[in-house]
């Protein structure tokens, strides 16, 4: 696929699509990036992606471009008072390796992007992407 792919476009067709045909699609699509992009929580050594809830479930939250997490980042840190967390980037088969021990820990999938735009995927949805 060519970069930068448009991921809000690719939403919109899961979105608005009869069968889950859009929805794989995003899914292969965001597998097929070389890198995730993931918002700093901690600090030193302790630093890992943050994880947030999608409609109370345990997701981590990822971007599939910096600009997006930098900007989520830069509107984190107005809304606590403070700096914009950093923002972290792993490789997407070292990011599905992290996603294993998260699931370990009760975390369910990943929440890409924000607003009108973001999508969830269960980590059992991304690893049949994978697979298929």
């Amino acid at each position: 696929m060519l970069f930068p792919m448009d991921f809000d476009a690719l939403v919109e067709t899961a979105r608005m699509g009869m069968n889950k045909t859009g929805e794989f699609a995003l899914h292969k699509a965001v597998l097929s990036i070389p890198t995730w992009y993931f918002i700093a929580q901690g600090q030193g050594d302790d630093v890992q992606p943050l994880v947030g809830a999608v409609e109370g479930v345990p997701h981590v939250l990822a971007f599939t471009e910096e600009f997006r997490a930098a900007g989520f980042a830069d509107i984190l840190g107005r809304q606590r008072g403070g700096a914009a967390p950093g923002v972290l980037n792993m490789d997407v088969p070292d990011a599905m390796d992290y996603f294993k021990m998260l699931a370990e820990h009760r975390v369910e999938g990943v929440a890409f992007n924000s607003g009108d735009y973001a999508f969830a995927i269960t980590f059992t949805q991304l690893n049949a992407a994978a697979k298929g």
